[in-house]
């Protein structure tokens, strides 16, 4: 007979009671399951056959319900086959909200620093760094603030903020990596229309929800620390720089905070809840909200009411905060992208005339036509990966063969 290929998939046991049943791809994505999906691919996994499975659960159900089928269990375990094949094909980065990706750190290297930087999340460690947090708290309000810099006290400052980005990373590697978990490499990338940096830190997923919420705040409390250290050299020294760079670091905890984008606030809100997929609840609600309008008795929200209030607020945050995106932000962009051409011409004509160098508005018109081109791209390979396998399972059902791949079995 017949055996399924094997998925390039591993099943994983995590420690929270809300995410004991994990299945990792090859990846590196994280997926949660139903337990009965879980135990049916250990059970496969284990070379247990359709018949075997069908009798036992025939026994645990001791008569209760129609009896379940060898054919039952496989058809089961095709539906569930095929889902995790789609998975695995969809292209990963769109969905995720990232366009681009480009590693800065290996994994190797990551796991050579990231360990001994974990001992920061030792309880007498944290609380005299969380002491140096609120003595530099304590003197910046009492420094004398002006923003009159000159441009190299503002390229050097940006600098100096980078580094504590780059820092941020390792913040939620070596939380990672202090429970346990293996973090994996550090990048850059482009989410929606803003360039970030990123530490793949998925293997959280197999730690706790309390361990996960430490590692969502792990890069702030790092970059919180490189931003006292700066405040204390700046009343020091004096050097604008260092003053420059805390106030971009000021800027960049405010954003990281965001818990309506997928930075650090949403998944530290969505860890803190046990929320998967936090970004989808608003419309999940509105669909609740609806049915309830149109006479249609809705299935019951699974929450808490307090944990339904606050996503409620949230979905209201939501909306404002996306709409506002779209109506300011985009239309901005949408006027540099098509106003590009000639800018570029004027920046030209400005190079042979020798007039300068490029101003800031031709910069941020550069980024936002590349920034398109990729965004095409990046839709276009989707949709072309989607209209292929739709067209492959189509051939398959004239052809008349199984769209799940086989493979015979050795004996």
């Amino acid at each position: 007979m017949p055996a399924e290929k094997k998925l390039s998939v591993e099943l994983v046991q995590g420690r929270g009671e809300d995410d004991r049943y994990l299945l990792r791809t090859a990846s590196g994505r994280y997926l949660k399951m139903a337990p009965s999906a879980f135990h049916l691919l250990v059970k496969r996994d284990r070379g247990e056959s359709f018949e075997e499975i069908a009798e036992a659960m025939n026994r645990r159900r001791n008569g209760d319900g129609e009896t379940v089928k060898a054919e039952d269990v496989e058809k089961a375990h095709l539906q569930v086959i095929g889902r995790l094949r789609k998975i695995e094909e969809t292209d990963s980065l769109t969905r995720s909200g990232f366009w681009l990706r480009l590693q800065l750190l290996s994994e190797a290297m990551v796991n050579r620093v990231a360990p001994h930087l974990g001992v920061l999340f030792r309880p007498r460690v944290a609380v005299g760094l969380i002491g140096l947090l609120v003595v530099a708290g304590f003197l910046f309000p009492r420094i004398n603030v002006h923003l009159n810099f000159s441009n190299e006290s503002l390229i050097l400052g940006y600098l100096l903020m980078l580094a504590s980005v780059l820092v941020h990373e390792f913040g939620h590697a070596s939380a990672c990596a202090h429970f346990g978990a293996r973090p994996r490499a550090i990048g850059f990338g482009v989410y929606l229309i803003y360039p970030v940096f990123y530490s793949d830190v998925s293997a959280a997923w197999e730690l706790s929800r309390k361990q996960r919420v430490v590692i969502d705040l792990g890069g702030l409390f790092f970059q919180g620390i490189v931003g006292a250290l700066y405040v204390l050299l700046y009343v020091w020294t004096s050097w604008d720089p260092f003053l420059v760079g805390t106030l971009m670091i000021g800027g960049s905890v405010a954003f990281s905070l965001n818990p309506i984008f997928r930075f650090d606030g949403y998944w530290m809100i969505a860890d803190a809840l046990g929320i998967h997929n936090l970004s989808q609840q608003p419309s999940r609600l509105l669909g609740h909200l609806w049915k309830k309008i149109r006479g249609r008795p809705p299935k019951p929200l699974p929450w808490k009411p307090w944990v339904t209030a606050f996503l409620s607020l949230y979905s209201v945050l939501s909306f404002a905060i996306w709409g506002l995106f779209i109506w300011f932000v985009l239309p901005f962009f949408a006027e540099r992208i098509v106003t590009y051409p000639e800018k570029l011409m004027a920046f030209l004509h400005g190079l042979v005339a020798g007039d300068g160098g490029p101003t800031m508005d031709f910069v941020v018109s550069t980024y936002a036509f590349l920034l398109a081109v990729l965004i095409l791209g990046r839709m276009a390979r989707s949709w072309l990966l989607r209209l292929w396998g739709f067209f492959k399972s189509k051939l398959g059902s004239l052809t008349g063969t199984d769209p799940v791949p086989r493979e015979a079995d050795s004996a």
